[in-house]
């Protein structure tokens, strides 16, 4: 008997081979190709969420040292693979961000003294800040390290190509800002890192001539002559040294300021040198003033940085006026006419606020930022907007209190809201005499910490006539006040504001205009007989609350009526339908009378329709 060969099995087992050798080359080439892959877009993802953290890291430096307070950024320094069951992910990508010292880290400079205006031990020294993580798979040309010094963030190549990310602040016009970074700082790993940055008193002085300031970093003077073409004030960027470039600046009234940062600590900065009153010492530092508050001089103008006022009894009012704006082609959001003030008050019972007020309008009346920050003594922060006709009135010659949450685009409220700080810091005198400090100050304006008046007592025997508004819509306010039997009122100043608190729309009529030789506002009186008389006002008036006299003062006795017409509202182009009614609380605008014998009387509008 003969038996033959069976190889079924092989054929099988044969086949099991070719699919398992299959499988594994197409996990070998997984694992070789479409990992790294994958892992290179994650790899790439966090480099790119790492530029959004490094700009915000140079924006919280310099927020910080402008304001005097502290900032805390947070940085992811490195970044995760996705979890794989079958194949293998390289170790996770770890960052590093670290200060280093280019050069020996000196700040020098020629026609000022960078120790004294700093409030630092001299030399002046600074850092930068390198940011970068070892990538498995992005390389340093793809991934380059970011690093920020002088106040420019850019990414440098192995190869020494500079990609800036943003512009310079060192030179803005005729000013000089110098921020330097005292203290060293490194950490490494894969999450989040939050760093605080702190910040000293900003220093300040006036210096006239071409000056100079050498400066530790990594860019060339090529570099820097390409960051600084643009400035009107720049005369040349030169190389003195490995890592240290001169800038030179051209003859000019220069404005030069300091503001240490330390990383996690405060800097170590000498005391502040003692203020001079008046006059102009162009080689001090904080060119202001020292006022002391008393009943008959409640205001004072700052007309620089480290200005202080003492023995503060009032915080009711804030109030800024007379701006003379700078102009700042660029810098930290801020554009245009620029007015920036930045102030701490605080009391001896340790209780302190920062009220850091930034206004900035462009050529054709626009607003590029009208905010108001406040941050209390644990750098909590608040902020709000002002309305466009409060940030006018501080470059226009009005006056605006900052701390008149009417002047504000709905500010919030309750417990740690904006409205709450605001009533912190008006309380704050109740406790003790209040500093205030002046850190910052860009362009000038007039500042006065006041007491919120008493109001006037309201005038009896005068009432409104009901039925005399315009029965239909009017570019003025028309409507008829009475005096009782007997009674005599002289009205001498008169203001008009706009609550709108049932119709908001009424807010955008901002000014009485009349055209020609028209008064704009003109009280009749019905009886010109005896001491009767009319009055009138020929002065654009604003409905902001602003109080105006009266070129002539309206007296009305014995019963006489009044005949109130006020106009036209924005030079006749805005129309409002209204009435007269019983309360402020019901009132889109109010208008104020006030009397020879020191009481007022007030009207309340209720508008119905706005037609512009």
């Amino acid at each position: 008997m003969t038996f033959s060969e069976d190889e079924r099995a092989v054929s099988e087992l044969i086949g099991f081979i070719f699919v398992f050798g299959f499988i594994v080359i197409l996990i070998s080439l997984w694992q070789a190709q479409v990992v790294p892959a994958e892992n290179s877009k994650t790899e790439f993802k966090h480099y790119e969420g790492v530029q959004e953290d490094m700009s915000q890291l140079r924006s919280d430096y310099i927020d910080a040292a402008e304001t005097g307070t502290t900032r805390s950024t947070t940085v992811k320094l490195g970044t995760s693979y996705p979890t794989r069951i079958l194949f293998v992910n390289g170790p996770p990508p770890q960052g590093r961000i670290h200060t280093e010292m280019p050069s020996d880290g000196t700040i020098s400079a020629n026609g000022f003294s960078a120790s004294r205006v700093c409030g630092l031990n001299s030399p002046v020294k600074s850092r930068s800040i390198t940011f970068n993580t070892e990538y498995n798979h992005l390389s340093d040309s793809e991934a380059p390290p970011y690093i920020f010094e002088n106040s420019v963030l850019y990414r440098q190549t192995p190869d020494g190509n500079v990609l800036f990310e943003s512009d310079q602040l060192l030179v803005q016009g005729s000013t000089l800002n110098l921020y330097p970074l005292t203290s060293n700082m490194s950490h490494s790993g894969i999450g989040g890192e939050s760093i605080d940055f702190k910040s000293a008193e900003t220093g300040e002085i006036e210096v006239s001539g071409s000056i100079s300031v050498t400066i530790p970093t990594t860019l060339s003077d090529e570099q820097w002559e390409e960051l600084l073409k643009n400035q009107p004030n720049f005369d040349s960027a030169q190389q003195v040294g490995s890592q240290r470039v001169k800038i030179i600046l051209s003859d000019a009234s220069w404005t030069v300021q300091c503001a240490a940062v330390g990383a996690e600590q405060t800097p170590d900065v000498t005391d502040p040198p003692q203020i001079k009153s008046g006059g102009n010492d162009s080689t001090g530092v904080g060119d202001g003033s020292i006022s002391n508050y008393d009943e008959n001089s409640t205001s004072d103008t700052f007309s620089s940085s480290n200005g202080r006022w003492v023995g503060i009894t009032c915080t009711d009012q804030l109030l800024l006026s007379d701006g003379q704006p700078a102009s700042k082609p660029n810098g930290n959001n801020l554009q245009g006419d620029v007015i920036r003030l930045t102030g701490r008050l605080n009391d001896s019972t340790g209780e302190s606020y920062t009220i850091d007020i930034k206004l900035a309008r462009a050529t054709d009346g626009s607003w590029n930022k009208k905010e108001v920050v406040i941050y209390d003594g644990n750098d909590n922060n608040v902020n709000a907007e002002l309305t466009a006709a409060a940030a006018k009135r501080i470059y226009e010659g009005g006056e605006t209190d900052i701390l008149e949450l009417s002047n504000y685009d709905d500010p919030d409220t309750g417990s740690g809201s904006f409205s709450d700080f605001v009533q912190r810091i008006q309380a704050l005198e109740d406790d003790a005499p209040v500093v205030w400090q002046t850190s910052r100050m860009t362009g000038r304006v007039t500042v006065a910490l006041e007491c919120d008046p008493p109001p006037a007592p309201p005038a009896s025997g005068v009432s409104v006539v009901d039925g005399t508004t315009p029965s239909s819509e009017s570019s003025a306010l028309e409507f008829d006040i009475q005096v009782a039997s007997g009674s005599t009122k002289t009205i001498t100043d008169v203001n008009i504001t706009t609550p709108g608190n049932q119709n908001d729309d009424v807010k955008s009529s901002w000014q009485l205009k009349r055209t020609g030789q028209n008064k704009e506002a003109r009280l009749t009186v019905s009886n010109t007989n005896g001491v009767n008389q009319s009055g009138g006002l020929k002065q654009n008036i604003k409905l902001d609350g602003t109080k105006y006299q009266l070129d002539t003062n309206a007296v009305f006795s014995d019963g006489a009526v009044l005949d109130v017409d006020m106009g036209e509202i924005k030079n006749g182009n805005v129309k409002l339908k209204y009435h007269l009614v019983d309360s402020k609380s019901k009132a889109d605008v109010v208008v104020t009378f006030y009397f020879q014998d020191g009481t007022q009387f007030q009207a309340y509008l209720r508008v119905t329709n706005v037609n512009s």
